[in-house]
This record gives structure tokens, sequence and C-alpha cells, in this order.
């Protein structure tokens, strides 16, 4: 059975499909998808899966006809390969009604609030609130992060949810140099209260060009008045500039590369030193963090990971309002300069200084990834033997690979200068 839809952009095709399954869950109380895709380019027919719609006929396979890609000409109902959904029976009249249905509501999802506690490495941010989110700090590490997405049932919103809230977080990341988890149902609670009364006025961020140290006030991260206009962006679900589309794709790059760092640098931490005798102290020492607890045994095999992905959150950034690649005239192939777009990108941002610091890292980075280079054997054994490397930047090849922290800030410092810039150019459609 084939009905005709005729959508002919890949926003409404999308929206559409979201739509036809909430339906079949609101009609029918269920819709499981067996999801296995697959195109027939020459049919231009893309098979999407299996879907249990809790009919005694038993399962429906379901594919859509396009005529151009990313839209959808008419979408088919079938019981098997050769057995189509009669188009008069119970079944293809629930069918051509859902459908129906979900052309008339995908233009008018609903709107749901959403909430999720968020653990921060360090501590949570200040309250923030924008048109589609809100920050509220909650305990000395955590925070509730809520969003207002457009979805058809709450089934719908869930996926919507959560990859805006990745987003949201990516971008908070590099606005503070730390990490965040969601946290997962049944993980411990337990978290120190604020160390001062809250106050909900929002307070941006009065040096953007910071570095190394995170500004904090009372115990909570200040961000930038451009990171909260971004992360509203994001949060509000609307179409997003090209530009700015490539940047988030970076923040992802940054954040994964500052979690693995933290299984290594921000495993332990230190408390208050407390004295037991005239000349003694003893440390109390803690694990910061138990979801680290058990990445940081992979300690050195981490290292190599954080720095290509510090530098790789580089290349995606270097490719903002960048022109097509060269061709070249002896062998025909693009030109990307890769490198050296990251290297003029660094100079940008921090001067000769960051542009020779990128050099060494993108070629490290490019070594490890294309040729199996380590940063070191990771033989350390507690005593440290002298080797000389003439490609490393100190002349001496280091028994332990360990993430330079500099590295990050660096990275940091140039994503947050062009995080401004994005926001600023942020009319572009998407």
């Amino acid at each position: 059975m084939i009905i005709p839809v005729d959508i002919d952009n890949l926003q409404d095709a999308n929206l559409f499909l979201r739509s036809l399954w909430a339906e079949f869950r609101r009609k029918c109380g269920k819709c499981a998808l067996e999801y296995t895709p697959y195109k027939d380019g020459q049919k231009k027919t893309i098979f999407i899966g299996v879907a249990d719609i809790n009919r005694p006929e038993g399962t429906v396979e379901i594919s859509v006809i396009y005529a151009q890609r990313g839209t959808i000409h008419s979408i088919s109902f079938d019981h098997s390969k050769d057995q189509p959904v009669d188009l008069k029976s119970e079944l293809g009249d629930l069918i051509q009604q859902s459908v129906k249905s979900a052309i008339e509501k995908m233009g008018k999802p609903d709107r749901h609030s959403c909430t999720v506690k968020v653990e921060g490495l360090y501590v949570p941010p200040r309250d923030y609130v924008g048109d589609s989110f809100s920050f509220e700090p909650i305990s000395k590490r955590r925070f509730n992060l809520t969003m207002a997405v457009h979805a058809f049932d709450e089934t719908d919103a869930k996926p919507e949810f959560v990859r805006k809230m990745r987003q949201v977080l990516n971008v908070l990341s590099v606005e503070s140099n730390s990490a965040f988890w969601p946290l997962i149902a049944g993980q411990v609670e337990d978290d120190e209260p604020l160390a001062q009364p809250l106050d909900k006025y929002e307070i941006f961020a009065e040096t953007p060009d910071w570095m190394d140290d995170c500004p904090v006030r009372d115990g909570r991260i200040l961000i930038s008045r451009e990171g909260e206009k971004l992360i509203d962006m994001v949060a509000g679900g609307g179409p997003l500039s090209e530009d700015a589309g490539t940047f988030l794709r970076a923040c992802n790059h940054f954040h994964v590369a500052r979690k693995y760092a933290a299984q290594i640098l921000d495993l332990v931490e230190l408390g208050e030193a407390e004295q037991v005798g005239e000349n003694d102290f003893v440390m109390p020492m803690s694990i910061r963090n138990r979801r680290l607890e058990a990445a940081g045994q992979m300690g050195d095999a981490h290292a190599e990971i954080t720095g290509a992905l510090y530098m790789s959150a580089m290349e995606v950034t270097a490719k903002i309002g960048q022109q097509k690649a060269e061709v070249c005239k002896e062998c025909g192939q693009l030109r990307h300069k890769i490198a050296q777009r990251v290297t003029d990108l660094m100079k940008k941002c921090g001067g000769e200084h960051l542009a020779r610091i990128a050099k060494g890292y993108y070629s490290q980075r490019s070594q490890y990834l294309h040729e199996g280079t380590m940063l070191s054997p990771s033989n350390y054994t507690g005593t440290s033997i002298p080797q000389l490397d003439p490609s490393s930047p100190t002349g001496c090849l280091m028994q332990t690979a360990s993430p330079d922290p500099c590295l990050r800030d660096y990275v940091g410092f140039c994503l947050r200068k062009i995080l401004k810039e994005v926001v600023a150019g942020v009319g572009g459609s998407g």
C-alpha cells in the first residue's frame, strides 16, 4: 500500500516521520521499530524497518519513496515484500488516517519542559535563564539543566532533549574548561551543599579572554554573554547557521577530550590538611568523581587520544568561513592545507606563540593517527632513563605520556574567541 505524501524538504520529512510514529503510538498504543534501514538508489526507495504497531495482522514493513534526496514523495506499508497492506482493510484505513493526521500535526508539535541533573568535574554554573533553557545550581557540583523541546509526545521528546542536552554541555565545557555528565538513575546522589546562599541574578564573565583560570564566583562558574546566547540558540532547537553547526561539532571534540584528560589529571582530589602533631599533618585524599576511577587506570592510552581530540577540535573550527579547497594543477587533487589552517587560526587567536605550539601538536596528532607514533613508550617503572628523541619539543623521549594541561587551555582559549565571532554572525541560514 502506497500513500502519497509529497514533502519536498529534509526538515519537514523528518518532522513527518516523528509525527507519524507518535500517531501510531496514540492510535495503537505501541510503535516498536526494528530499525534496519537500507537504500535502493535505482528505485529511489529507503526501507526504514519493520514496525510492530500492536495489530493482530502482525508487523508492517515501512519504506519511503523519494523524488530527490531528503524528500518523501510517498510512503509504503507492506506485510512482506510480496504482500502489501490492503488499502480497504481495517489496518489500511487506520494507516491512512494516521498518515493524514501526521501531516496535519507535523507543524504543530507540543512544548515539553524537561529537566536533568548534571554533575560537573569541579563546580556548577551560576543561575542562567534563557528563552529555552535554565541552569540552577543545587549542590557543590551539581545543577539542574531545564530545556523546552517541541515534540509530538513524551517518547518523541526524549531523543530531542538528549541531543540538545549534549550540545549544551559541550558548549558549557568550552566556556569553563570543565567536564559535565548527566546523572543516570541509580547513581549515588550525595553531594555537599552549596557553600553560600543562592542568588538568582545573572553574572557574566568580566574577562572573557581568560586562558587557564575559569571565572568562578561563590563556587559557581561564570559564562560569557555570547556563551549564554549560543546555549539558548541550541536549546531553542531552531535552524543554526552553517558556521554555528560546525562550531558545535568542534565543541564536542573539546568536551570529549576534556573528559579523557580528567581521567588522568583530575582523578584525585586533596582535602584540607589536618594537623595531628606539632609538625605532623594528615592530607586526606579521595577520588574526585567515581566515574573517573576505573577509567583512570587506562591513563597513558587516554593521553594519546586527548591530544588528538584537542587538535581535531581546532581542525574542525578552522573550516569556519573557509573557501573551497584549491585543486592541485599537477595531480588534480584537492589541496586542503589543513595543518596550515589550524596554525593560522591559533595565530589569529593568540599570536605567534600559539601558532608555534599548534604546529608542533598538530604534527604529533598526525603522526599518532596516521603512522601509529606514540607520544611515549609508556614504560616508566620508577626510574627515569634518559633517551634522545629528535621529534620531541624537549629533544628527549618522555617515558610517560601526560596530556599537557596547557594544550587544553590554548584550545579552549581559541574556541571561546571563535564562539564570539560565530554568535555575532549567527544571522546566516542553516
